[in-house]
């Protein structure tokens, strides 16, 4: 079985981001949310190529090869098939 780990990067007032975190909680699917407004993250978001939002990568584990990598919002319908065709 492969491993993943999802990025989430939005803003807390983006209403569009929202939407996307509540699609991976409904589903319970584990992600990581980084805030790409915040100052502290602006050199993070610029090195992996976030410019619009919300912004999700899905990315491997072992050999950290990107899966999706996607600006807009993901559908529960992609989560799952993703899910299936990556063995979690």
């Amino acid at each position: 079985m492969k491993t993943m780990k999802i990025r989430v990067f939005g803003a807390s007032d983006c209403s569009v981001c929202q939407k996307q975190t509540d699609i991976f909680d409904r589903n319970n699917i584990s992600y990581s949310f980084v805030d790409a407004l915040a100052d502290d993250t602006q050199d993070f978001c610029d090195k992996h190529g976030v410019d619009e939002l919300p912004h999700v990568q899905v990315i491997e584990l072992v050999g950290g090869k990107i899966i999706l990598n996607k600006v807009g919002l993901v559908s529960s319908g992609e989560v799952k098939k993703l899910l299936l065709e990556w063995g979690r």
